[in-house]
């Protein structure tokens, strides 16, 4: 029997325990989504070699309540590509995982929920993210009491295969458990998280380069294991502060030599190796806001240089950030204006060559006097500075950038008209050591929209934009337009379709045609749901020759 059956058979005989337990009637809500794609195109499309002629997925959400004290969400998706990703021949796609997902997330009672499947469940930002987890875990809140416990994999065994793109992966284990007290602002958590790939469930290699001509390699398994003490807490009225602890163990590599450090250590928790480390992390903020109109959050996060969680990948390591963020809403003139200000450095142990600087500074201004007129203005700038201890090699960078939209809105005898015209521009200057009085890179970029509203429900948006890049060596051009229309035939049903064609003058000159129609129909009593049809044509032409792609979506979505 497959997990899919088997989950849905689990499901179908915890609803009915529950029922007569608890003697409560069923209900059932959720979102019902089926997709079904054809593509071809010409074969000298790039997108040929690798996109599949025909994909079906399924996507479903599902929440069965008995009575107010069980909550069951069920999550389920499905696809007939198996994989996240599909990639071109000869390209390395490293930690593929399967697509096809299911999971269900019960609730019983006000303070405990159960997570069984595939599911995520964040901690906190030092610890565990927004990772997805196959396996099972329990949340126990009752009162200000909180206690987590997750165990599963965050990724499944895949065997590689280097020829046809895919770098395998090994089996990730994972436990956390998380336990403190929460109420309002109020907080105090510890949470410890471990994840360690099993060497005998799956493969991971990659190619490595070598004169000699490309070498399958292994790549290596690790282990890590994040401790952190989260706390919050409100200082008066006006005043917030949030901070988080972390310190963490890592190996880069199983494979070498365990080390002796005269300290028992569980080998569930960790094992010290010649290749293991361990650094630490920390963040705060305070933020203060004496009225709802006004408010500053006063940000530091320090990251160590050794410090590692696979639970946040993203997370970058030896980082210094200090930031100011205040905030400003004026409703009686309907402004509102948000700012932030930050400093980064990096080489916090002075284990690199050269320091790092980075200063960040942004604005962002939403004006809406009246109905009919509003203006948005946002500012950046981002400064990189190298102070490296030969002066030689001192590099610099400042990247600014600039845009204003104002909008204009118009409405008589039912006819609405919607305007607006946006206008950026970014401007970069890179100083190095081969060019010393700079580098300037520019870009202008002008768009003009236009949305009109008909008393026949006809609708029509018309875009034109224009952008023009200018470096040292070359400039690149690119004009579009695009009109798309949306009329309501009859009841329920709803047509649509657009037109738009661009070109782009670099080296090269390229122009591209897009078509698209579709239909949305909004089925009848009893059937219920909307099914729509879209087909998309797409013609580029280049001076080396064009290529053509037709994409058809037929699509059903259901929600009740």
């Amino acid at each position: 029997m497959s997990r899919l059956m088997q989950g849905g058979l689990a499901l179908v005989v915890l609803v009915l325990v529950s029922t007569a337990c608890f003697g409560q009637p069923v209900r059932f809500s959720g979102s019902l989504s089926l997709t079904g794609e054809q593509f071809s195109a010409s074969e000298s499309a790039p997108a040929a070699a690798y996109r599949p002629t025909w994909n079906g997925r399924l996507f479903a959400r599902s929440v069965v309540s008995i009575g107010r004290w069980l909550e069951i969400p069920l999550e389920l998706q499905l696809s007939t590509q198996e994989r996240r990703f599909q990639g071109a021949p000869g390209v390395t796609l490293p930690g593929l995982q399967p697509f096809n997902q299911v999971g269900i997330s019960p609730r019983i009672g006000p303070w405990l929920r159960l997570h069984l499947g595939s599911f995520t469940r964040p901690l906190t930002p030092l610890t565990l993210g927004g990772i997805r987890v196959r396996g099972a875990g329990m949340e126990l809140t009752p009162g200000p009491l909180r206690l987590v416990v997750l165990y599963g994999r965050t990724r499944s065994p895949r065997e590689a295969d280097l020829d046809a793109g895919l770098s395998g992966s090994y089996a990730r284990n994972f436990w956390a458990v998380q336990v403190g007290i929460q109420q309002g602002a109020t907080e105090v958590l510890l949470t410890v998280s471990h994840q360690k790939d099993d060497t005998t469930r799956g493969e991971s290699l990659r190619w490595l380069l070598t004169p000699d001509g490309p070498v399958r390699m292994a790549v290596a398994p690790q282990e890590n294991t994040v401790a952190s003490l989260q706390t919050g807490l409100r200082l008066g009225r006006y005043v917030r502060w949030r901070s988080e602890v972390a310190v963490g163990a890592f190996s880069r590599d199983l494979r070498s030599d365990q080390l002796e450090i005269g300290i028992s250590i569980p080998s569930w928790l960790f094992t010290p190796r010649h290749s293991s480390n361990i650094d630490g992390a920390a963040e705060a903020e305070l933020t203060v806001e004496p009225a709802s109109s006004f408010s500053v959050a006063l940000g530091g996060r320090w990251i160590g240089p050794g410090y590692t969680t696979l639970g946040q990948p993203q997370l970058e390591s030896d980082v210094l950030d200090l930031t100011v963020a205040p905030r400003l809403q004026l409703r009686r003139m309907g402004l509102v204006v948000s700012m932030r200000g930050g400093l980064r450095y990096n080489n916090l142990r002075q284990s690199r060559l050269a320091t790092t600087a980075r200063t960040i500074v942004a604005v962002n201004l939403s004006w809406q006097p009246e109905t009919r007129f509003g203006l948005d203005a946002a500012f950046s700038n981002y400064g990189f500075q190298l102070r490296p201890r030969a002066d030689t090699l001192r590099l610099q960078n400042i990247s600014r950038s600039l845009s204003l939209t104002p909008r204009l809105m118009l409405q008589q005898n039912g006819h609405l008209h919607t305007l607006s015209l946006t206008y950026s521009f970014q401007d970069s200057e890179d100083r190095t050591f081969t060019h010393p009085d700079g580098v300037h890179n520019r870009t202008h970029t002008l768009t003009l929209a236009h949305s009109y509203q008909m008393p026949s429900r006809l609708r029509l948006s018309t875009t034109l934009s224009f952008s023009d890049t200018r470096m040292p060596r070359w400039r690149t051009r690119i004009w579009a337009f695009s009109e798309a229309a949306q009329y309501p035939l009859r009841s329920g049903l709803q047509l649509q379709a657009s037109a738009g064609l661009s070109r782009l003058t670099t080296v090269d000159t390229a122009t591209q045609l897009m078509l698209r129609w579709g239909l949305r129909y909004q089925l009848p009593s009893p059937y219920r749901g909307t099914l729509s049809l879209d087909q998309q044509l797409r013609r580029t032409e280049r001076a080396a020759g064009g290529f053509s792609e037709l994409l058809t979506v037929l699509r059903y979505v259901y929600t009740w």
